[in-house]
């Protein structure tokens, strides 16, 4: 028997990892008045749409460069915040 889980949310909490990578996103682009309460928000819909809101600004390429930002410290940085759930180890064996 196979079985397929989702990773991101499911089996790991990513959260500390993505808020982190979002917080210094902001910061580096000098966004100001978003706490991580705000930031939380932006976890699960459109990146592109939250950058764009942020930034006041549909200006492709100014979101996408932010996106770019956050993305590149994510894989860099942010994803070392990720940590399973509690109970995963044992669930999966």
């Amino acid at each position: 028997m196979n079985l397929i889980f989702d990773l991101d949310g499911t089996l790991l909490d990513s959260q500390s990892g993505i808020l982190g990578s979002l917080r210094h996103t902001v910061q580096a682009l000098g966004i100001d008045g978003l706490d991580d309460t705000a930031l939380a928000a932006w976890i699960g819909p459109s990146i592109y749409e939250s950058f764009a809101s942020a930034l006041g600004t549909d200006d492709a390429e100014r979101v996408h460069a932010a996106v770019t930002a956050y993305r590149d410290h994510y894989a860099e940085v942010g994803i070392h915040g990720c940590r399973p759930f509690d109970g995963v180890h044992d669930l999966l064996r």
